[in-house]
């Protein structure tokens, strides 16, 4: 027979991580469903904003994209030509694929976005 001690430190010990499991689901769900769509919509202004900078001033493209990077944005950029461009610090993953290259050239930011980083 276990010690009524030993119980209800493994009822304690189970409850403690049946409920951070739990937690962890939830939040996951909610950052998905709530903020994701969030996130995703500040980042699409932000390149857009980035486009437009650099489609009205090509000239100081290269000092602007630099200043952005230096407070902490990572620009990966492929031109038409697959010839890459990249500022600020590396990524842990980065689109060296030429399929990926093909992809980033051809469609929207959105779903390129959403396949890079998940």
């Amino acid at each position: 027979m276990r010690s009524l001690y030993f119980r209800v430190l493994i009822i304690i010990l189970y409850t403690i991580l049946l409920s951070s499991l739990l937690g962890f689901c939830v939040s996951n769900v909610y950052y998905h469903w709530k903020l994701k769509p969030l996130n995703d919509a500040k980042l699409i202004r932000i390149i857009n904003e980035i486009r437009s900078h650099a489609q009205h001033y090509p000239e100081a493209m290269q000092d602007y994209l630099s200043n952005v990077a230096a407070i902490g944005y990572q620009i990966y950029l492929v031109d038409r030509n697959k010839q890459a461009m990249f500022y600020g610090r590396p990524f842990r993953k980065t689109m060296k694929s030429s399929r990926m290259c093909w992809m980033a050239v051809f469609t929207t930011v959105l779903p390129i976005i959403r396949r890079i980083l998940f």
